[in-house]
């Protein structure tokens, strides 16, 4: 059984951190970043809403279309979408359905 070609060669990756966020397009054929990589200060107040507006800003900064894939990583377990506990951004990640917070 041969496993199906990806549907789209670009994708972006999001990284949330206690520091910073960063985003980068990434060419899925390659592996390798597409131009350079952008970062914004995690939020002092790193709420759910605040990060996901950072996430925004990002996805603005890097143009990245509607049909273009996004992968977030958060540092925190996700279960079934929901973030369980999270130990370096603002404890009212507990609990968030991380899935719709970035629709």
């Amino acid at each position: 059984m041969t496993s199906a070609a990806p549907t789209t060669s670009v994708a972006c990756g999001i990284d949330i951190g206690g520091s910073g966020v960063k985003s980068a397009l990434v060419d899925l054929t390659a592996g390798t970043f597409i131009g350079e990589r952008v970062r914004i200060d995690t939020p002092e107040e790193a709420t759910p809403e605040a990060v996901a507006g950072v996430c925004r800003q990002l996805l603005e900064e890097l143009q990245v279309g509607d049909d273009v894939p996004v992968g977030v990583a958060l540092p925190a377990p996700i279960v079934h979408g929901t973030v369980p506990f999270i130990a370096n951004l603002d404890k009212s990640w507990t609990g968030v359905n991380l899935t719709e917070l970035m629709r």
